[in-house]
């Protein structure tokens, strides 16, 4: 029996054990990688690469932590980077700061010799602000808001310690929390911005919604402000799927966004796997008519239509064409119809789908002149389309993403035989030393979970990126899962 379980043996997983350990609690540490230590560890990511993986990018473990913790004794060592950074410019121009500031005012010159000047009453600022700001970080964070007398006093030590900070001070603090990630700080008379650098694209999605319906503008507040402060967090509102999407760089993350919801926001979410965007189209002609009439003893409804469907070629939309003549019905009545056939367009026939590339004409009909009117033309032109369709041997077309992945050479059997269960058709192949890239087109559809399964393959170590490519037509037997999947959640949705 344990105390506690941590998830994960980063480094930030091993202190919070070792703190829980040296509490005299029993800790149970699980990692599914063999390297433990997350930031703090030096290991090869890329053939002939050996790095600290984010250690002097995320800053380096505080003193009173490596010091409690004895990480020396266990071979815990920081190696002084000089240079400490490094930025290349696409003009082939380049930034180095060194521990020696000297050098880095002469870096600095070069592209600007009154930054280099201010540049050091700027460090001495912020090493001056440090000296307030660093203690916080080793303190737990006060109840918001304070709901004991315990809390109230916590509040009052705290700002018994900033009460060294002068108003500068304080304005410049300020500024600093209102920052983003990828702002230029600069002076006000220089309008100067540096091109954010390239970041990895989110692949793990989930379709989230408020638990209750009363949460859903705190819900959307919520998440505005959690994907402003983390950019590597996406949400979009699906137009097809009427789904809110979001996606990250692993389960994990996104486990880590649903906890900040409900811990900061008071918002508890539902999550599901977000669906396919699918689309509708025909393969054939198609010809059906239908007679719409309604009698409940005052005014009466009447309207026939007769209308035709024929396929476009892919991507070319939506056409639409009167070809009544001889009055049979007004053009008012065919412009009825018409409304009535794009209304089923954006719910589709078959499955729910938006119906796509194809080619309608209303050629024939009957009115009357009392009963015919708008809305009775809007309901015989939904009902005809409908039928004609059905005619036109409808089918479901599936998007099609361009795959990269990129992994361990030795599983490389694992990763083929996977993506060939996947219905993946490998485009091109490529090696860089003991790793291997693979090229593929695959459906949409089949890679949902796919995040999750390289990981288990490559044990940690595989990337992947994806791109819309294109649409192709379901295969039928999948069709035919997917249209019974519909008219269930159809039915459902009814009852």
């Amino acid at each position: 029996m344990y105390d506690a379980i941590i998830i994960g043996a980063g480094h930030n997983g091993l202190v919070t054990a070792g703190y829980l350990a040296g509490a005299g609690l029993r800790v149970l540490v699980l990692e599914s990688r063999e390297l433990v230590g997350g930031a703090c560890v030096t290991e090869q990511i890329w053939p002939g690469y050996r790095v600290s993986t984010a250690a002097y990018l995320c800053s380096l473990l505080q003193s009173r932590v490596v010091d409690d913790l004895e990480l020396t004794r266990f071979g815990y060592y920081v190696e002084p980077k000089d240079p400490a950074f490094f930025s290349p410019f696409p003009d082939g121009r380049y930034l180095f700061m060194w521990q020696d500031r000297r050098k880095t005012l002469e870096e600095i010159a070069k592209f600007s010799r009154a930054d280099a000047e201010r540049y050091p009453a700027y460090e001495e600022h912020l090493e001056h602000l440090a000296q307030f700001v660093e203690p916080l970080l080793l303190l737990p964070p006060p109840n918001v808001p304070p709901r004991s007398a315990g809390d109230l006093a916590e509040y009052l030590r705290m700002a018994g310690r900033l009460r060294k900070l002068t108003r500068r001070d304080i304005a410049a603090l300020v500024k600093i929390e209102s920052l983003k990630s990828f702002d230029t700080v600069t002076v006000a008379d220089r309008r100067l911005a540096i091109a954010p650098p390239k970041l990895p694209t989110p692949m793990c999605s989930r379709a989230v919604e408020p638990k209750t319906k009363t949460d859903e503008k705190k819900f959307s507040e919520a998440l505005a402000k959690i994907t402003d402060e983390d950019v590597l967090v996406v949400a979009r509102r699906d137009a097809r799927t009427h789904e809110t999407v979001v996606s990250g760089m692993s389960q994990l993350h996104l486990q880590v966004v649903w906890a900040r919801l409900k811990s900061r926001f008071n918002v508890e979410v539902v999550t599901k796997e977000p669906k396919t965007p699918y689309l509708e189209t025909i393969t054939q002609k198609g010809d059906d008519h239908y007679r719409h009439k309604k009698q409940t003893g005052g005014a009466g409804e009447f309207a026939e239509v007769w209308m035709r469907v024929e396929p476009l070629e892919r991507g070319k939309g939506y056409e639409f064409e009167n070809e009544v003549f001889g009055g049979a019905i007004a053009a008012s009545y065919v412009a009825s119809a018409e409304k009535g056939v794009k209304s089923v367009m954006e719910k589709g026939v078959i499955a729910g789908y938006p119906v796509v590339d194809l080619k309608v004409a209303v050629y024939d009909g009957k009115e009357h002149p009392v009963d015919s009117k708008d809305v009775a033309f809007q309901k015989a032109g939904r009902e005809a389309f409908k039928l004609a369709v059905k005619q036109a041997r409808p089918v479901l077309l599936e998007p099609i993403v361009n795959l990269e992945v990129t992994f361990p050479g030795h599983v490389m059997g694992d990763i083929t035989g996977d993506l060939n269960r996947r219905r993946a058709r490998v485009v091109g192949m490529d090696s860089i030393g003991t790793f291997q890239t693979i090229k593929a087109q695959v459906p949409l559809a089949e890679i949902a979970d796919y995040a999750s399964a390289l990981g288990s393959m490559s044990a940690g170590q595989g990337t992947y990126s994806i791109e819309p490519s294109h649409y192709e037509v379901v295969p039928s037997s999948i069709q035919q899962r997917i249209v019974e999947a519909a008219k269930a959640e159809m039915e459902k949705e009814t009852d």
